[in-house]
């Protein structure tokens, strides 16, 4: 089953409120979020691919 959500909700605990702070901590926060993206999305073409493949398939 494909479930797929419309929004990210993430709790963060900092010990050191100055870190939400720091631009270089942002960035990286921010890269791993592209990069979590970038894999779900290239898992859903895959899924997609494999649907449509599974639906020609059914002609036969």
């Amino acid at each position: 089953m494909d479930v797929q959500i419309g929004e990210i909700v993430s709790t963060v605990t900092v010990v050191e409120p100055q870190l939400l702070r720091d631009p270089r901590f942002i960035r990286q926060v921010a890269t791993l979020v592209k990069e979590e993206l970038a894999r779900e999305e290239l898992e859903q073409r895959r899924r997609q691919a494999d649907r449509q493949a599974a639906g020609a398939g059914e002609g036969r």
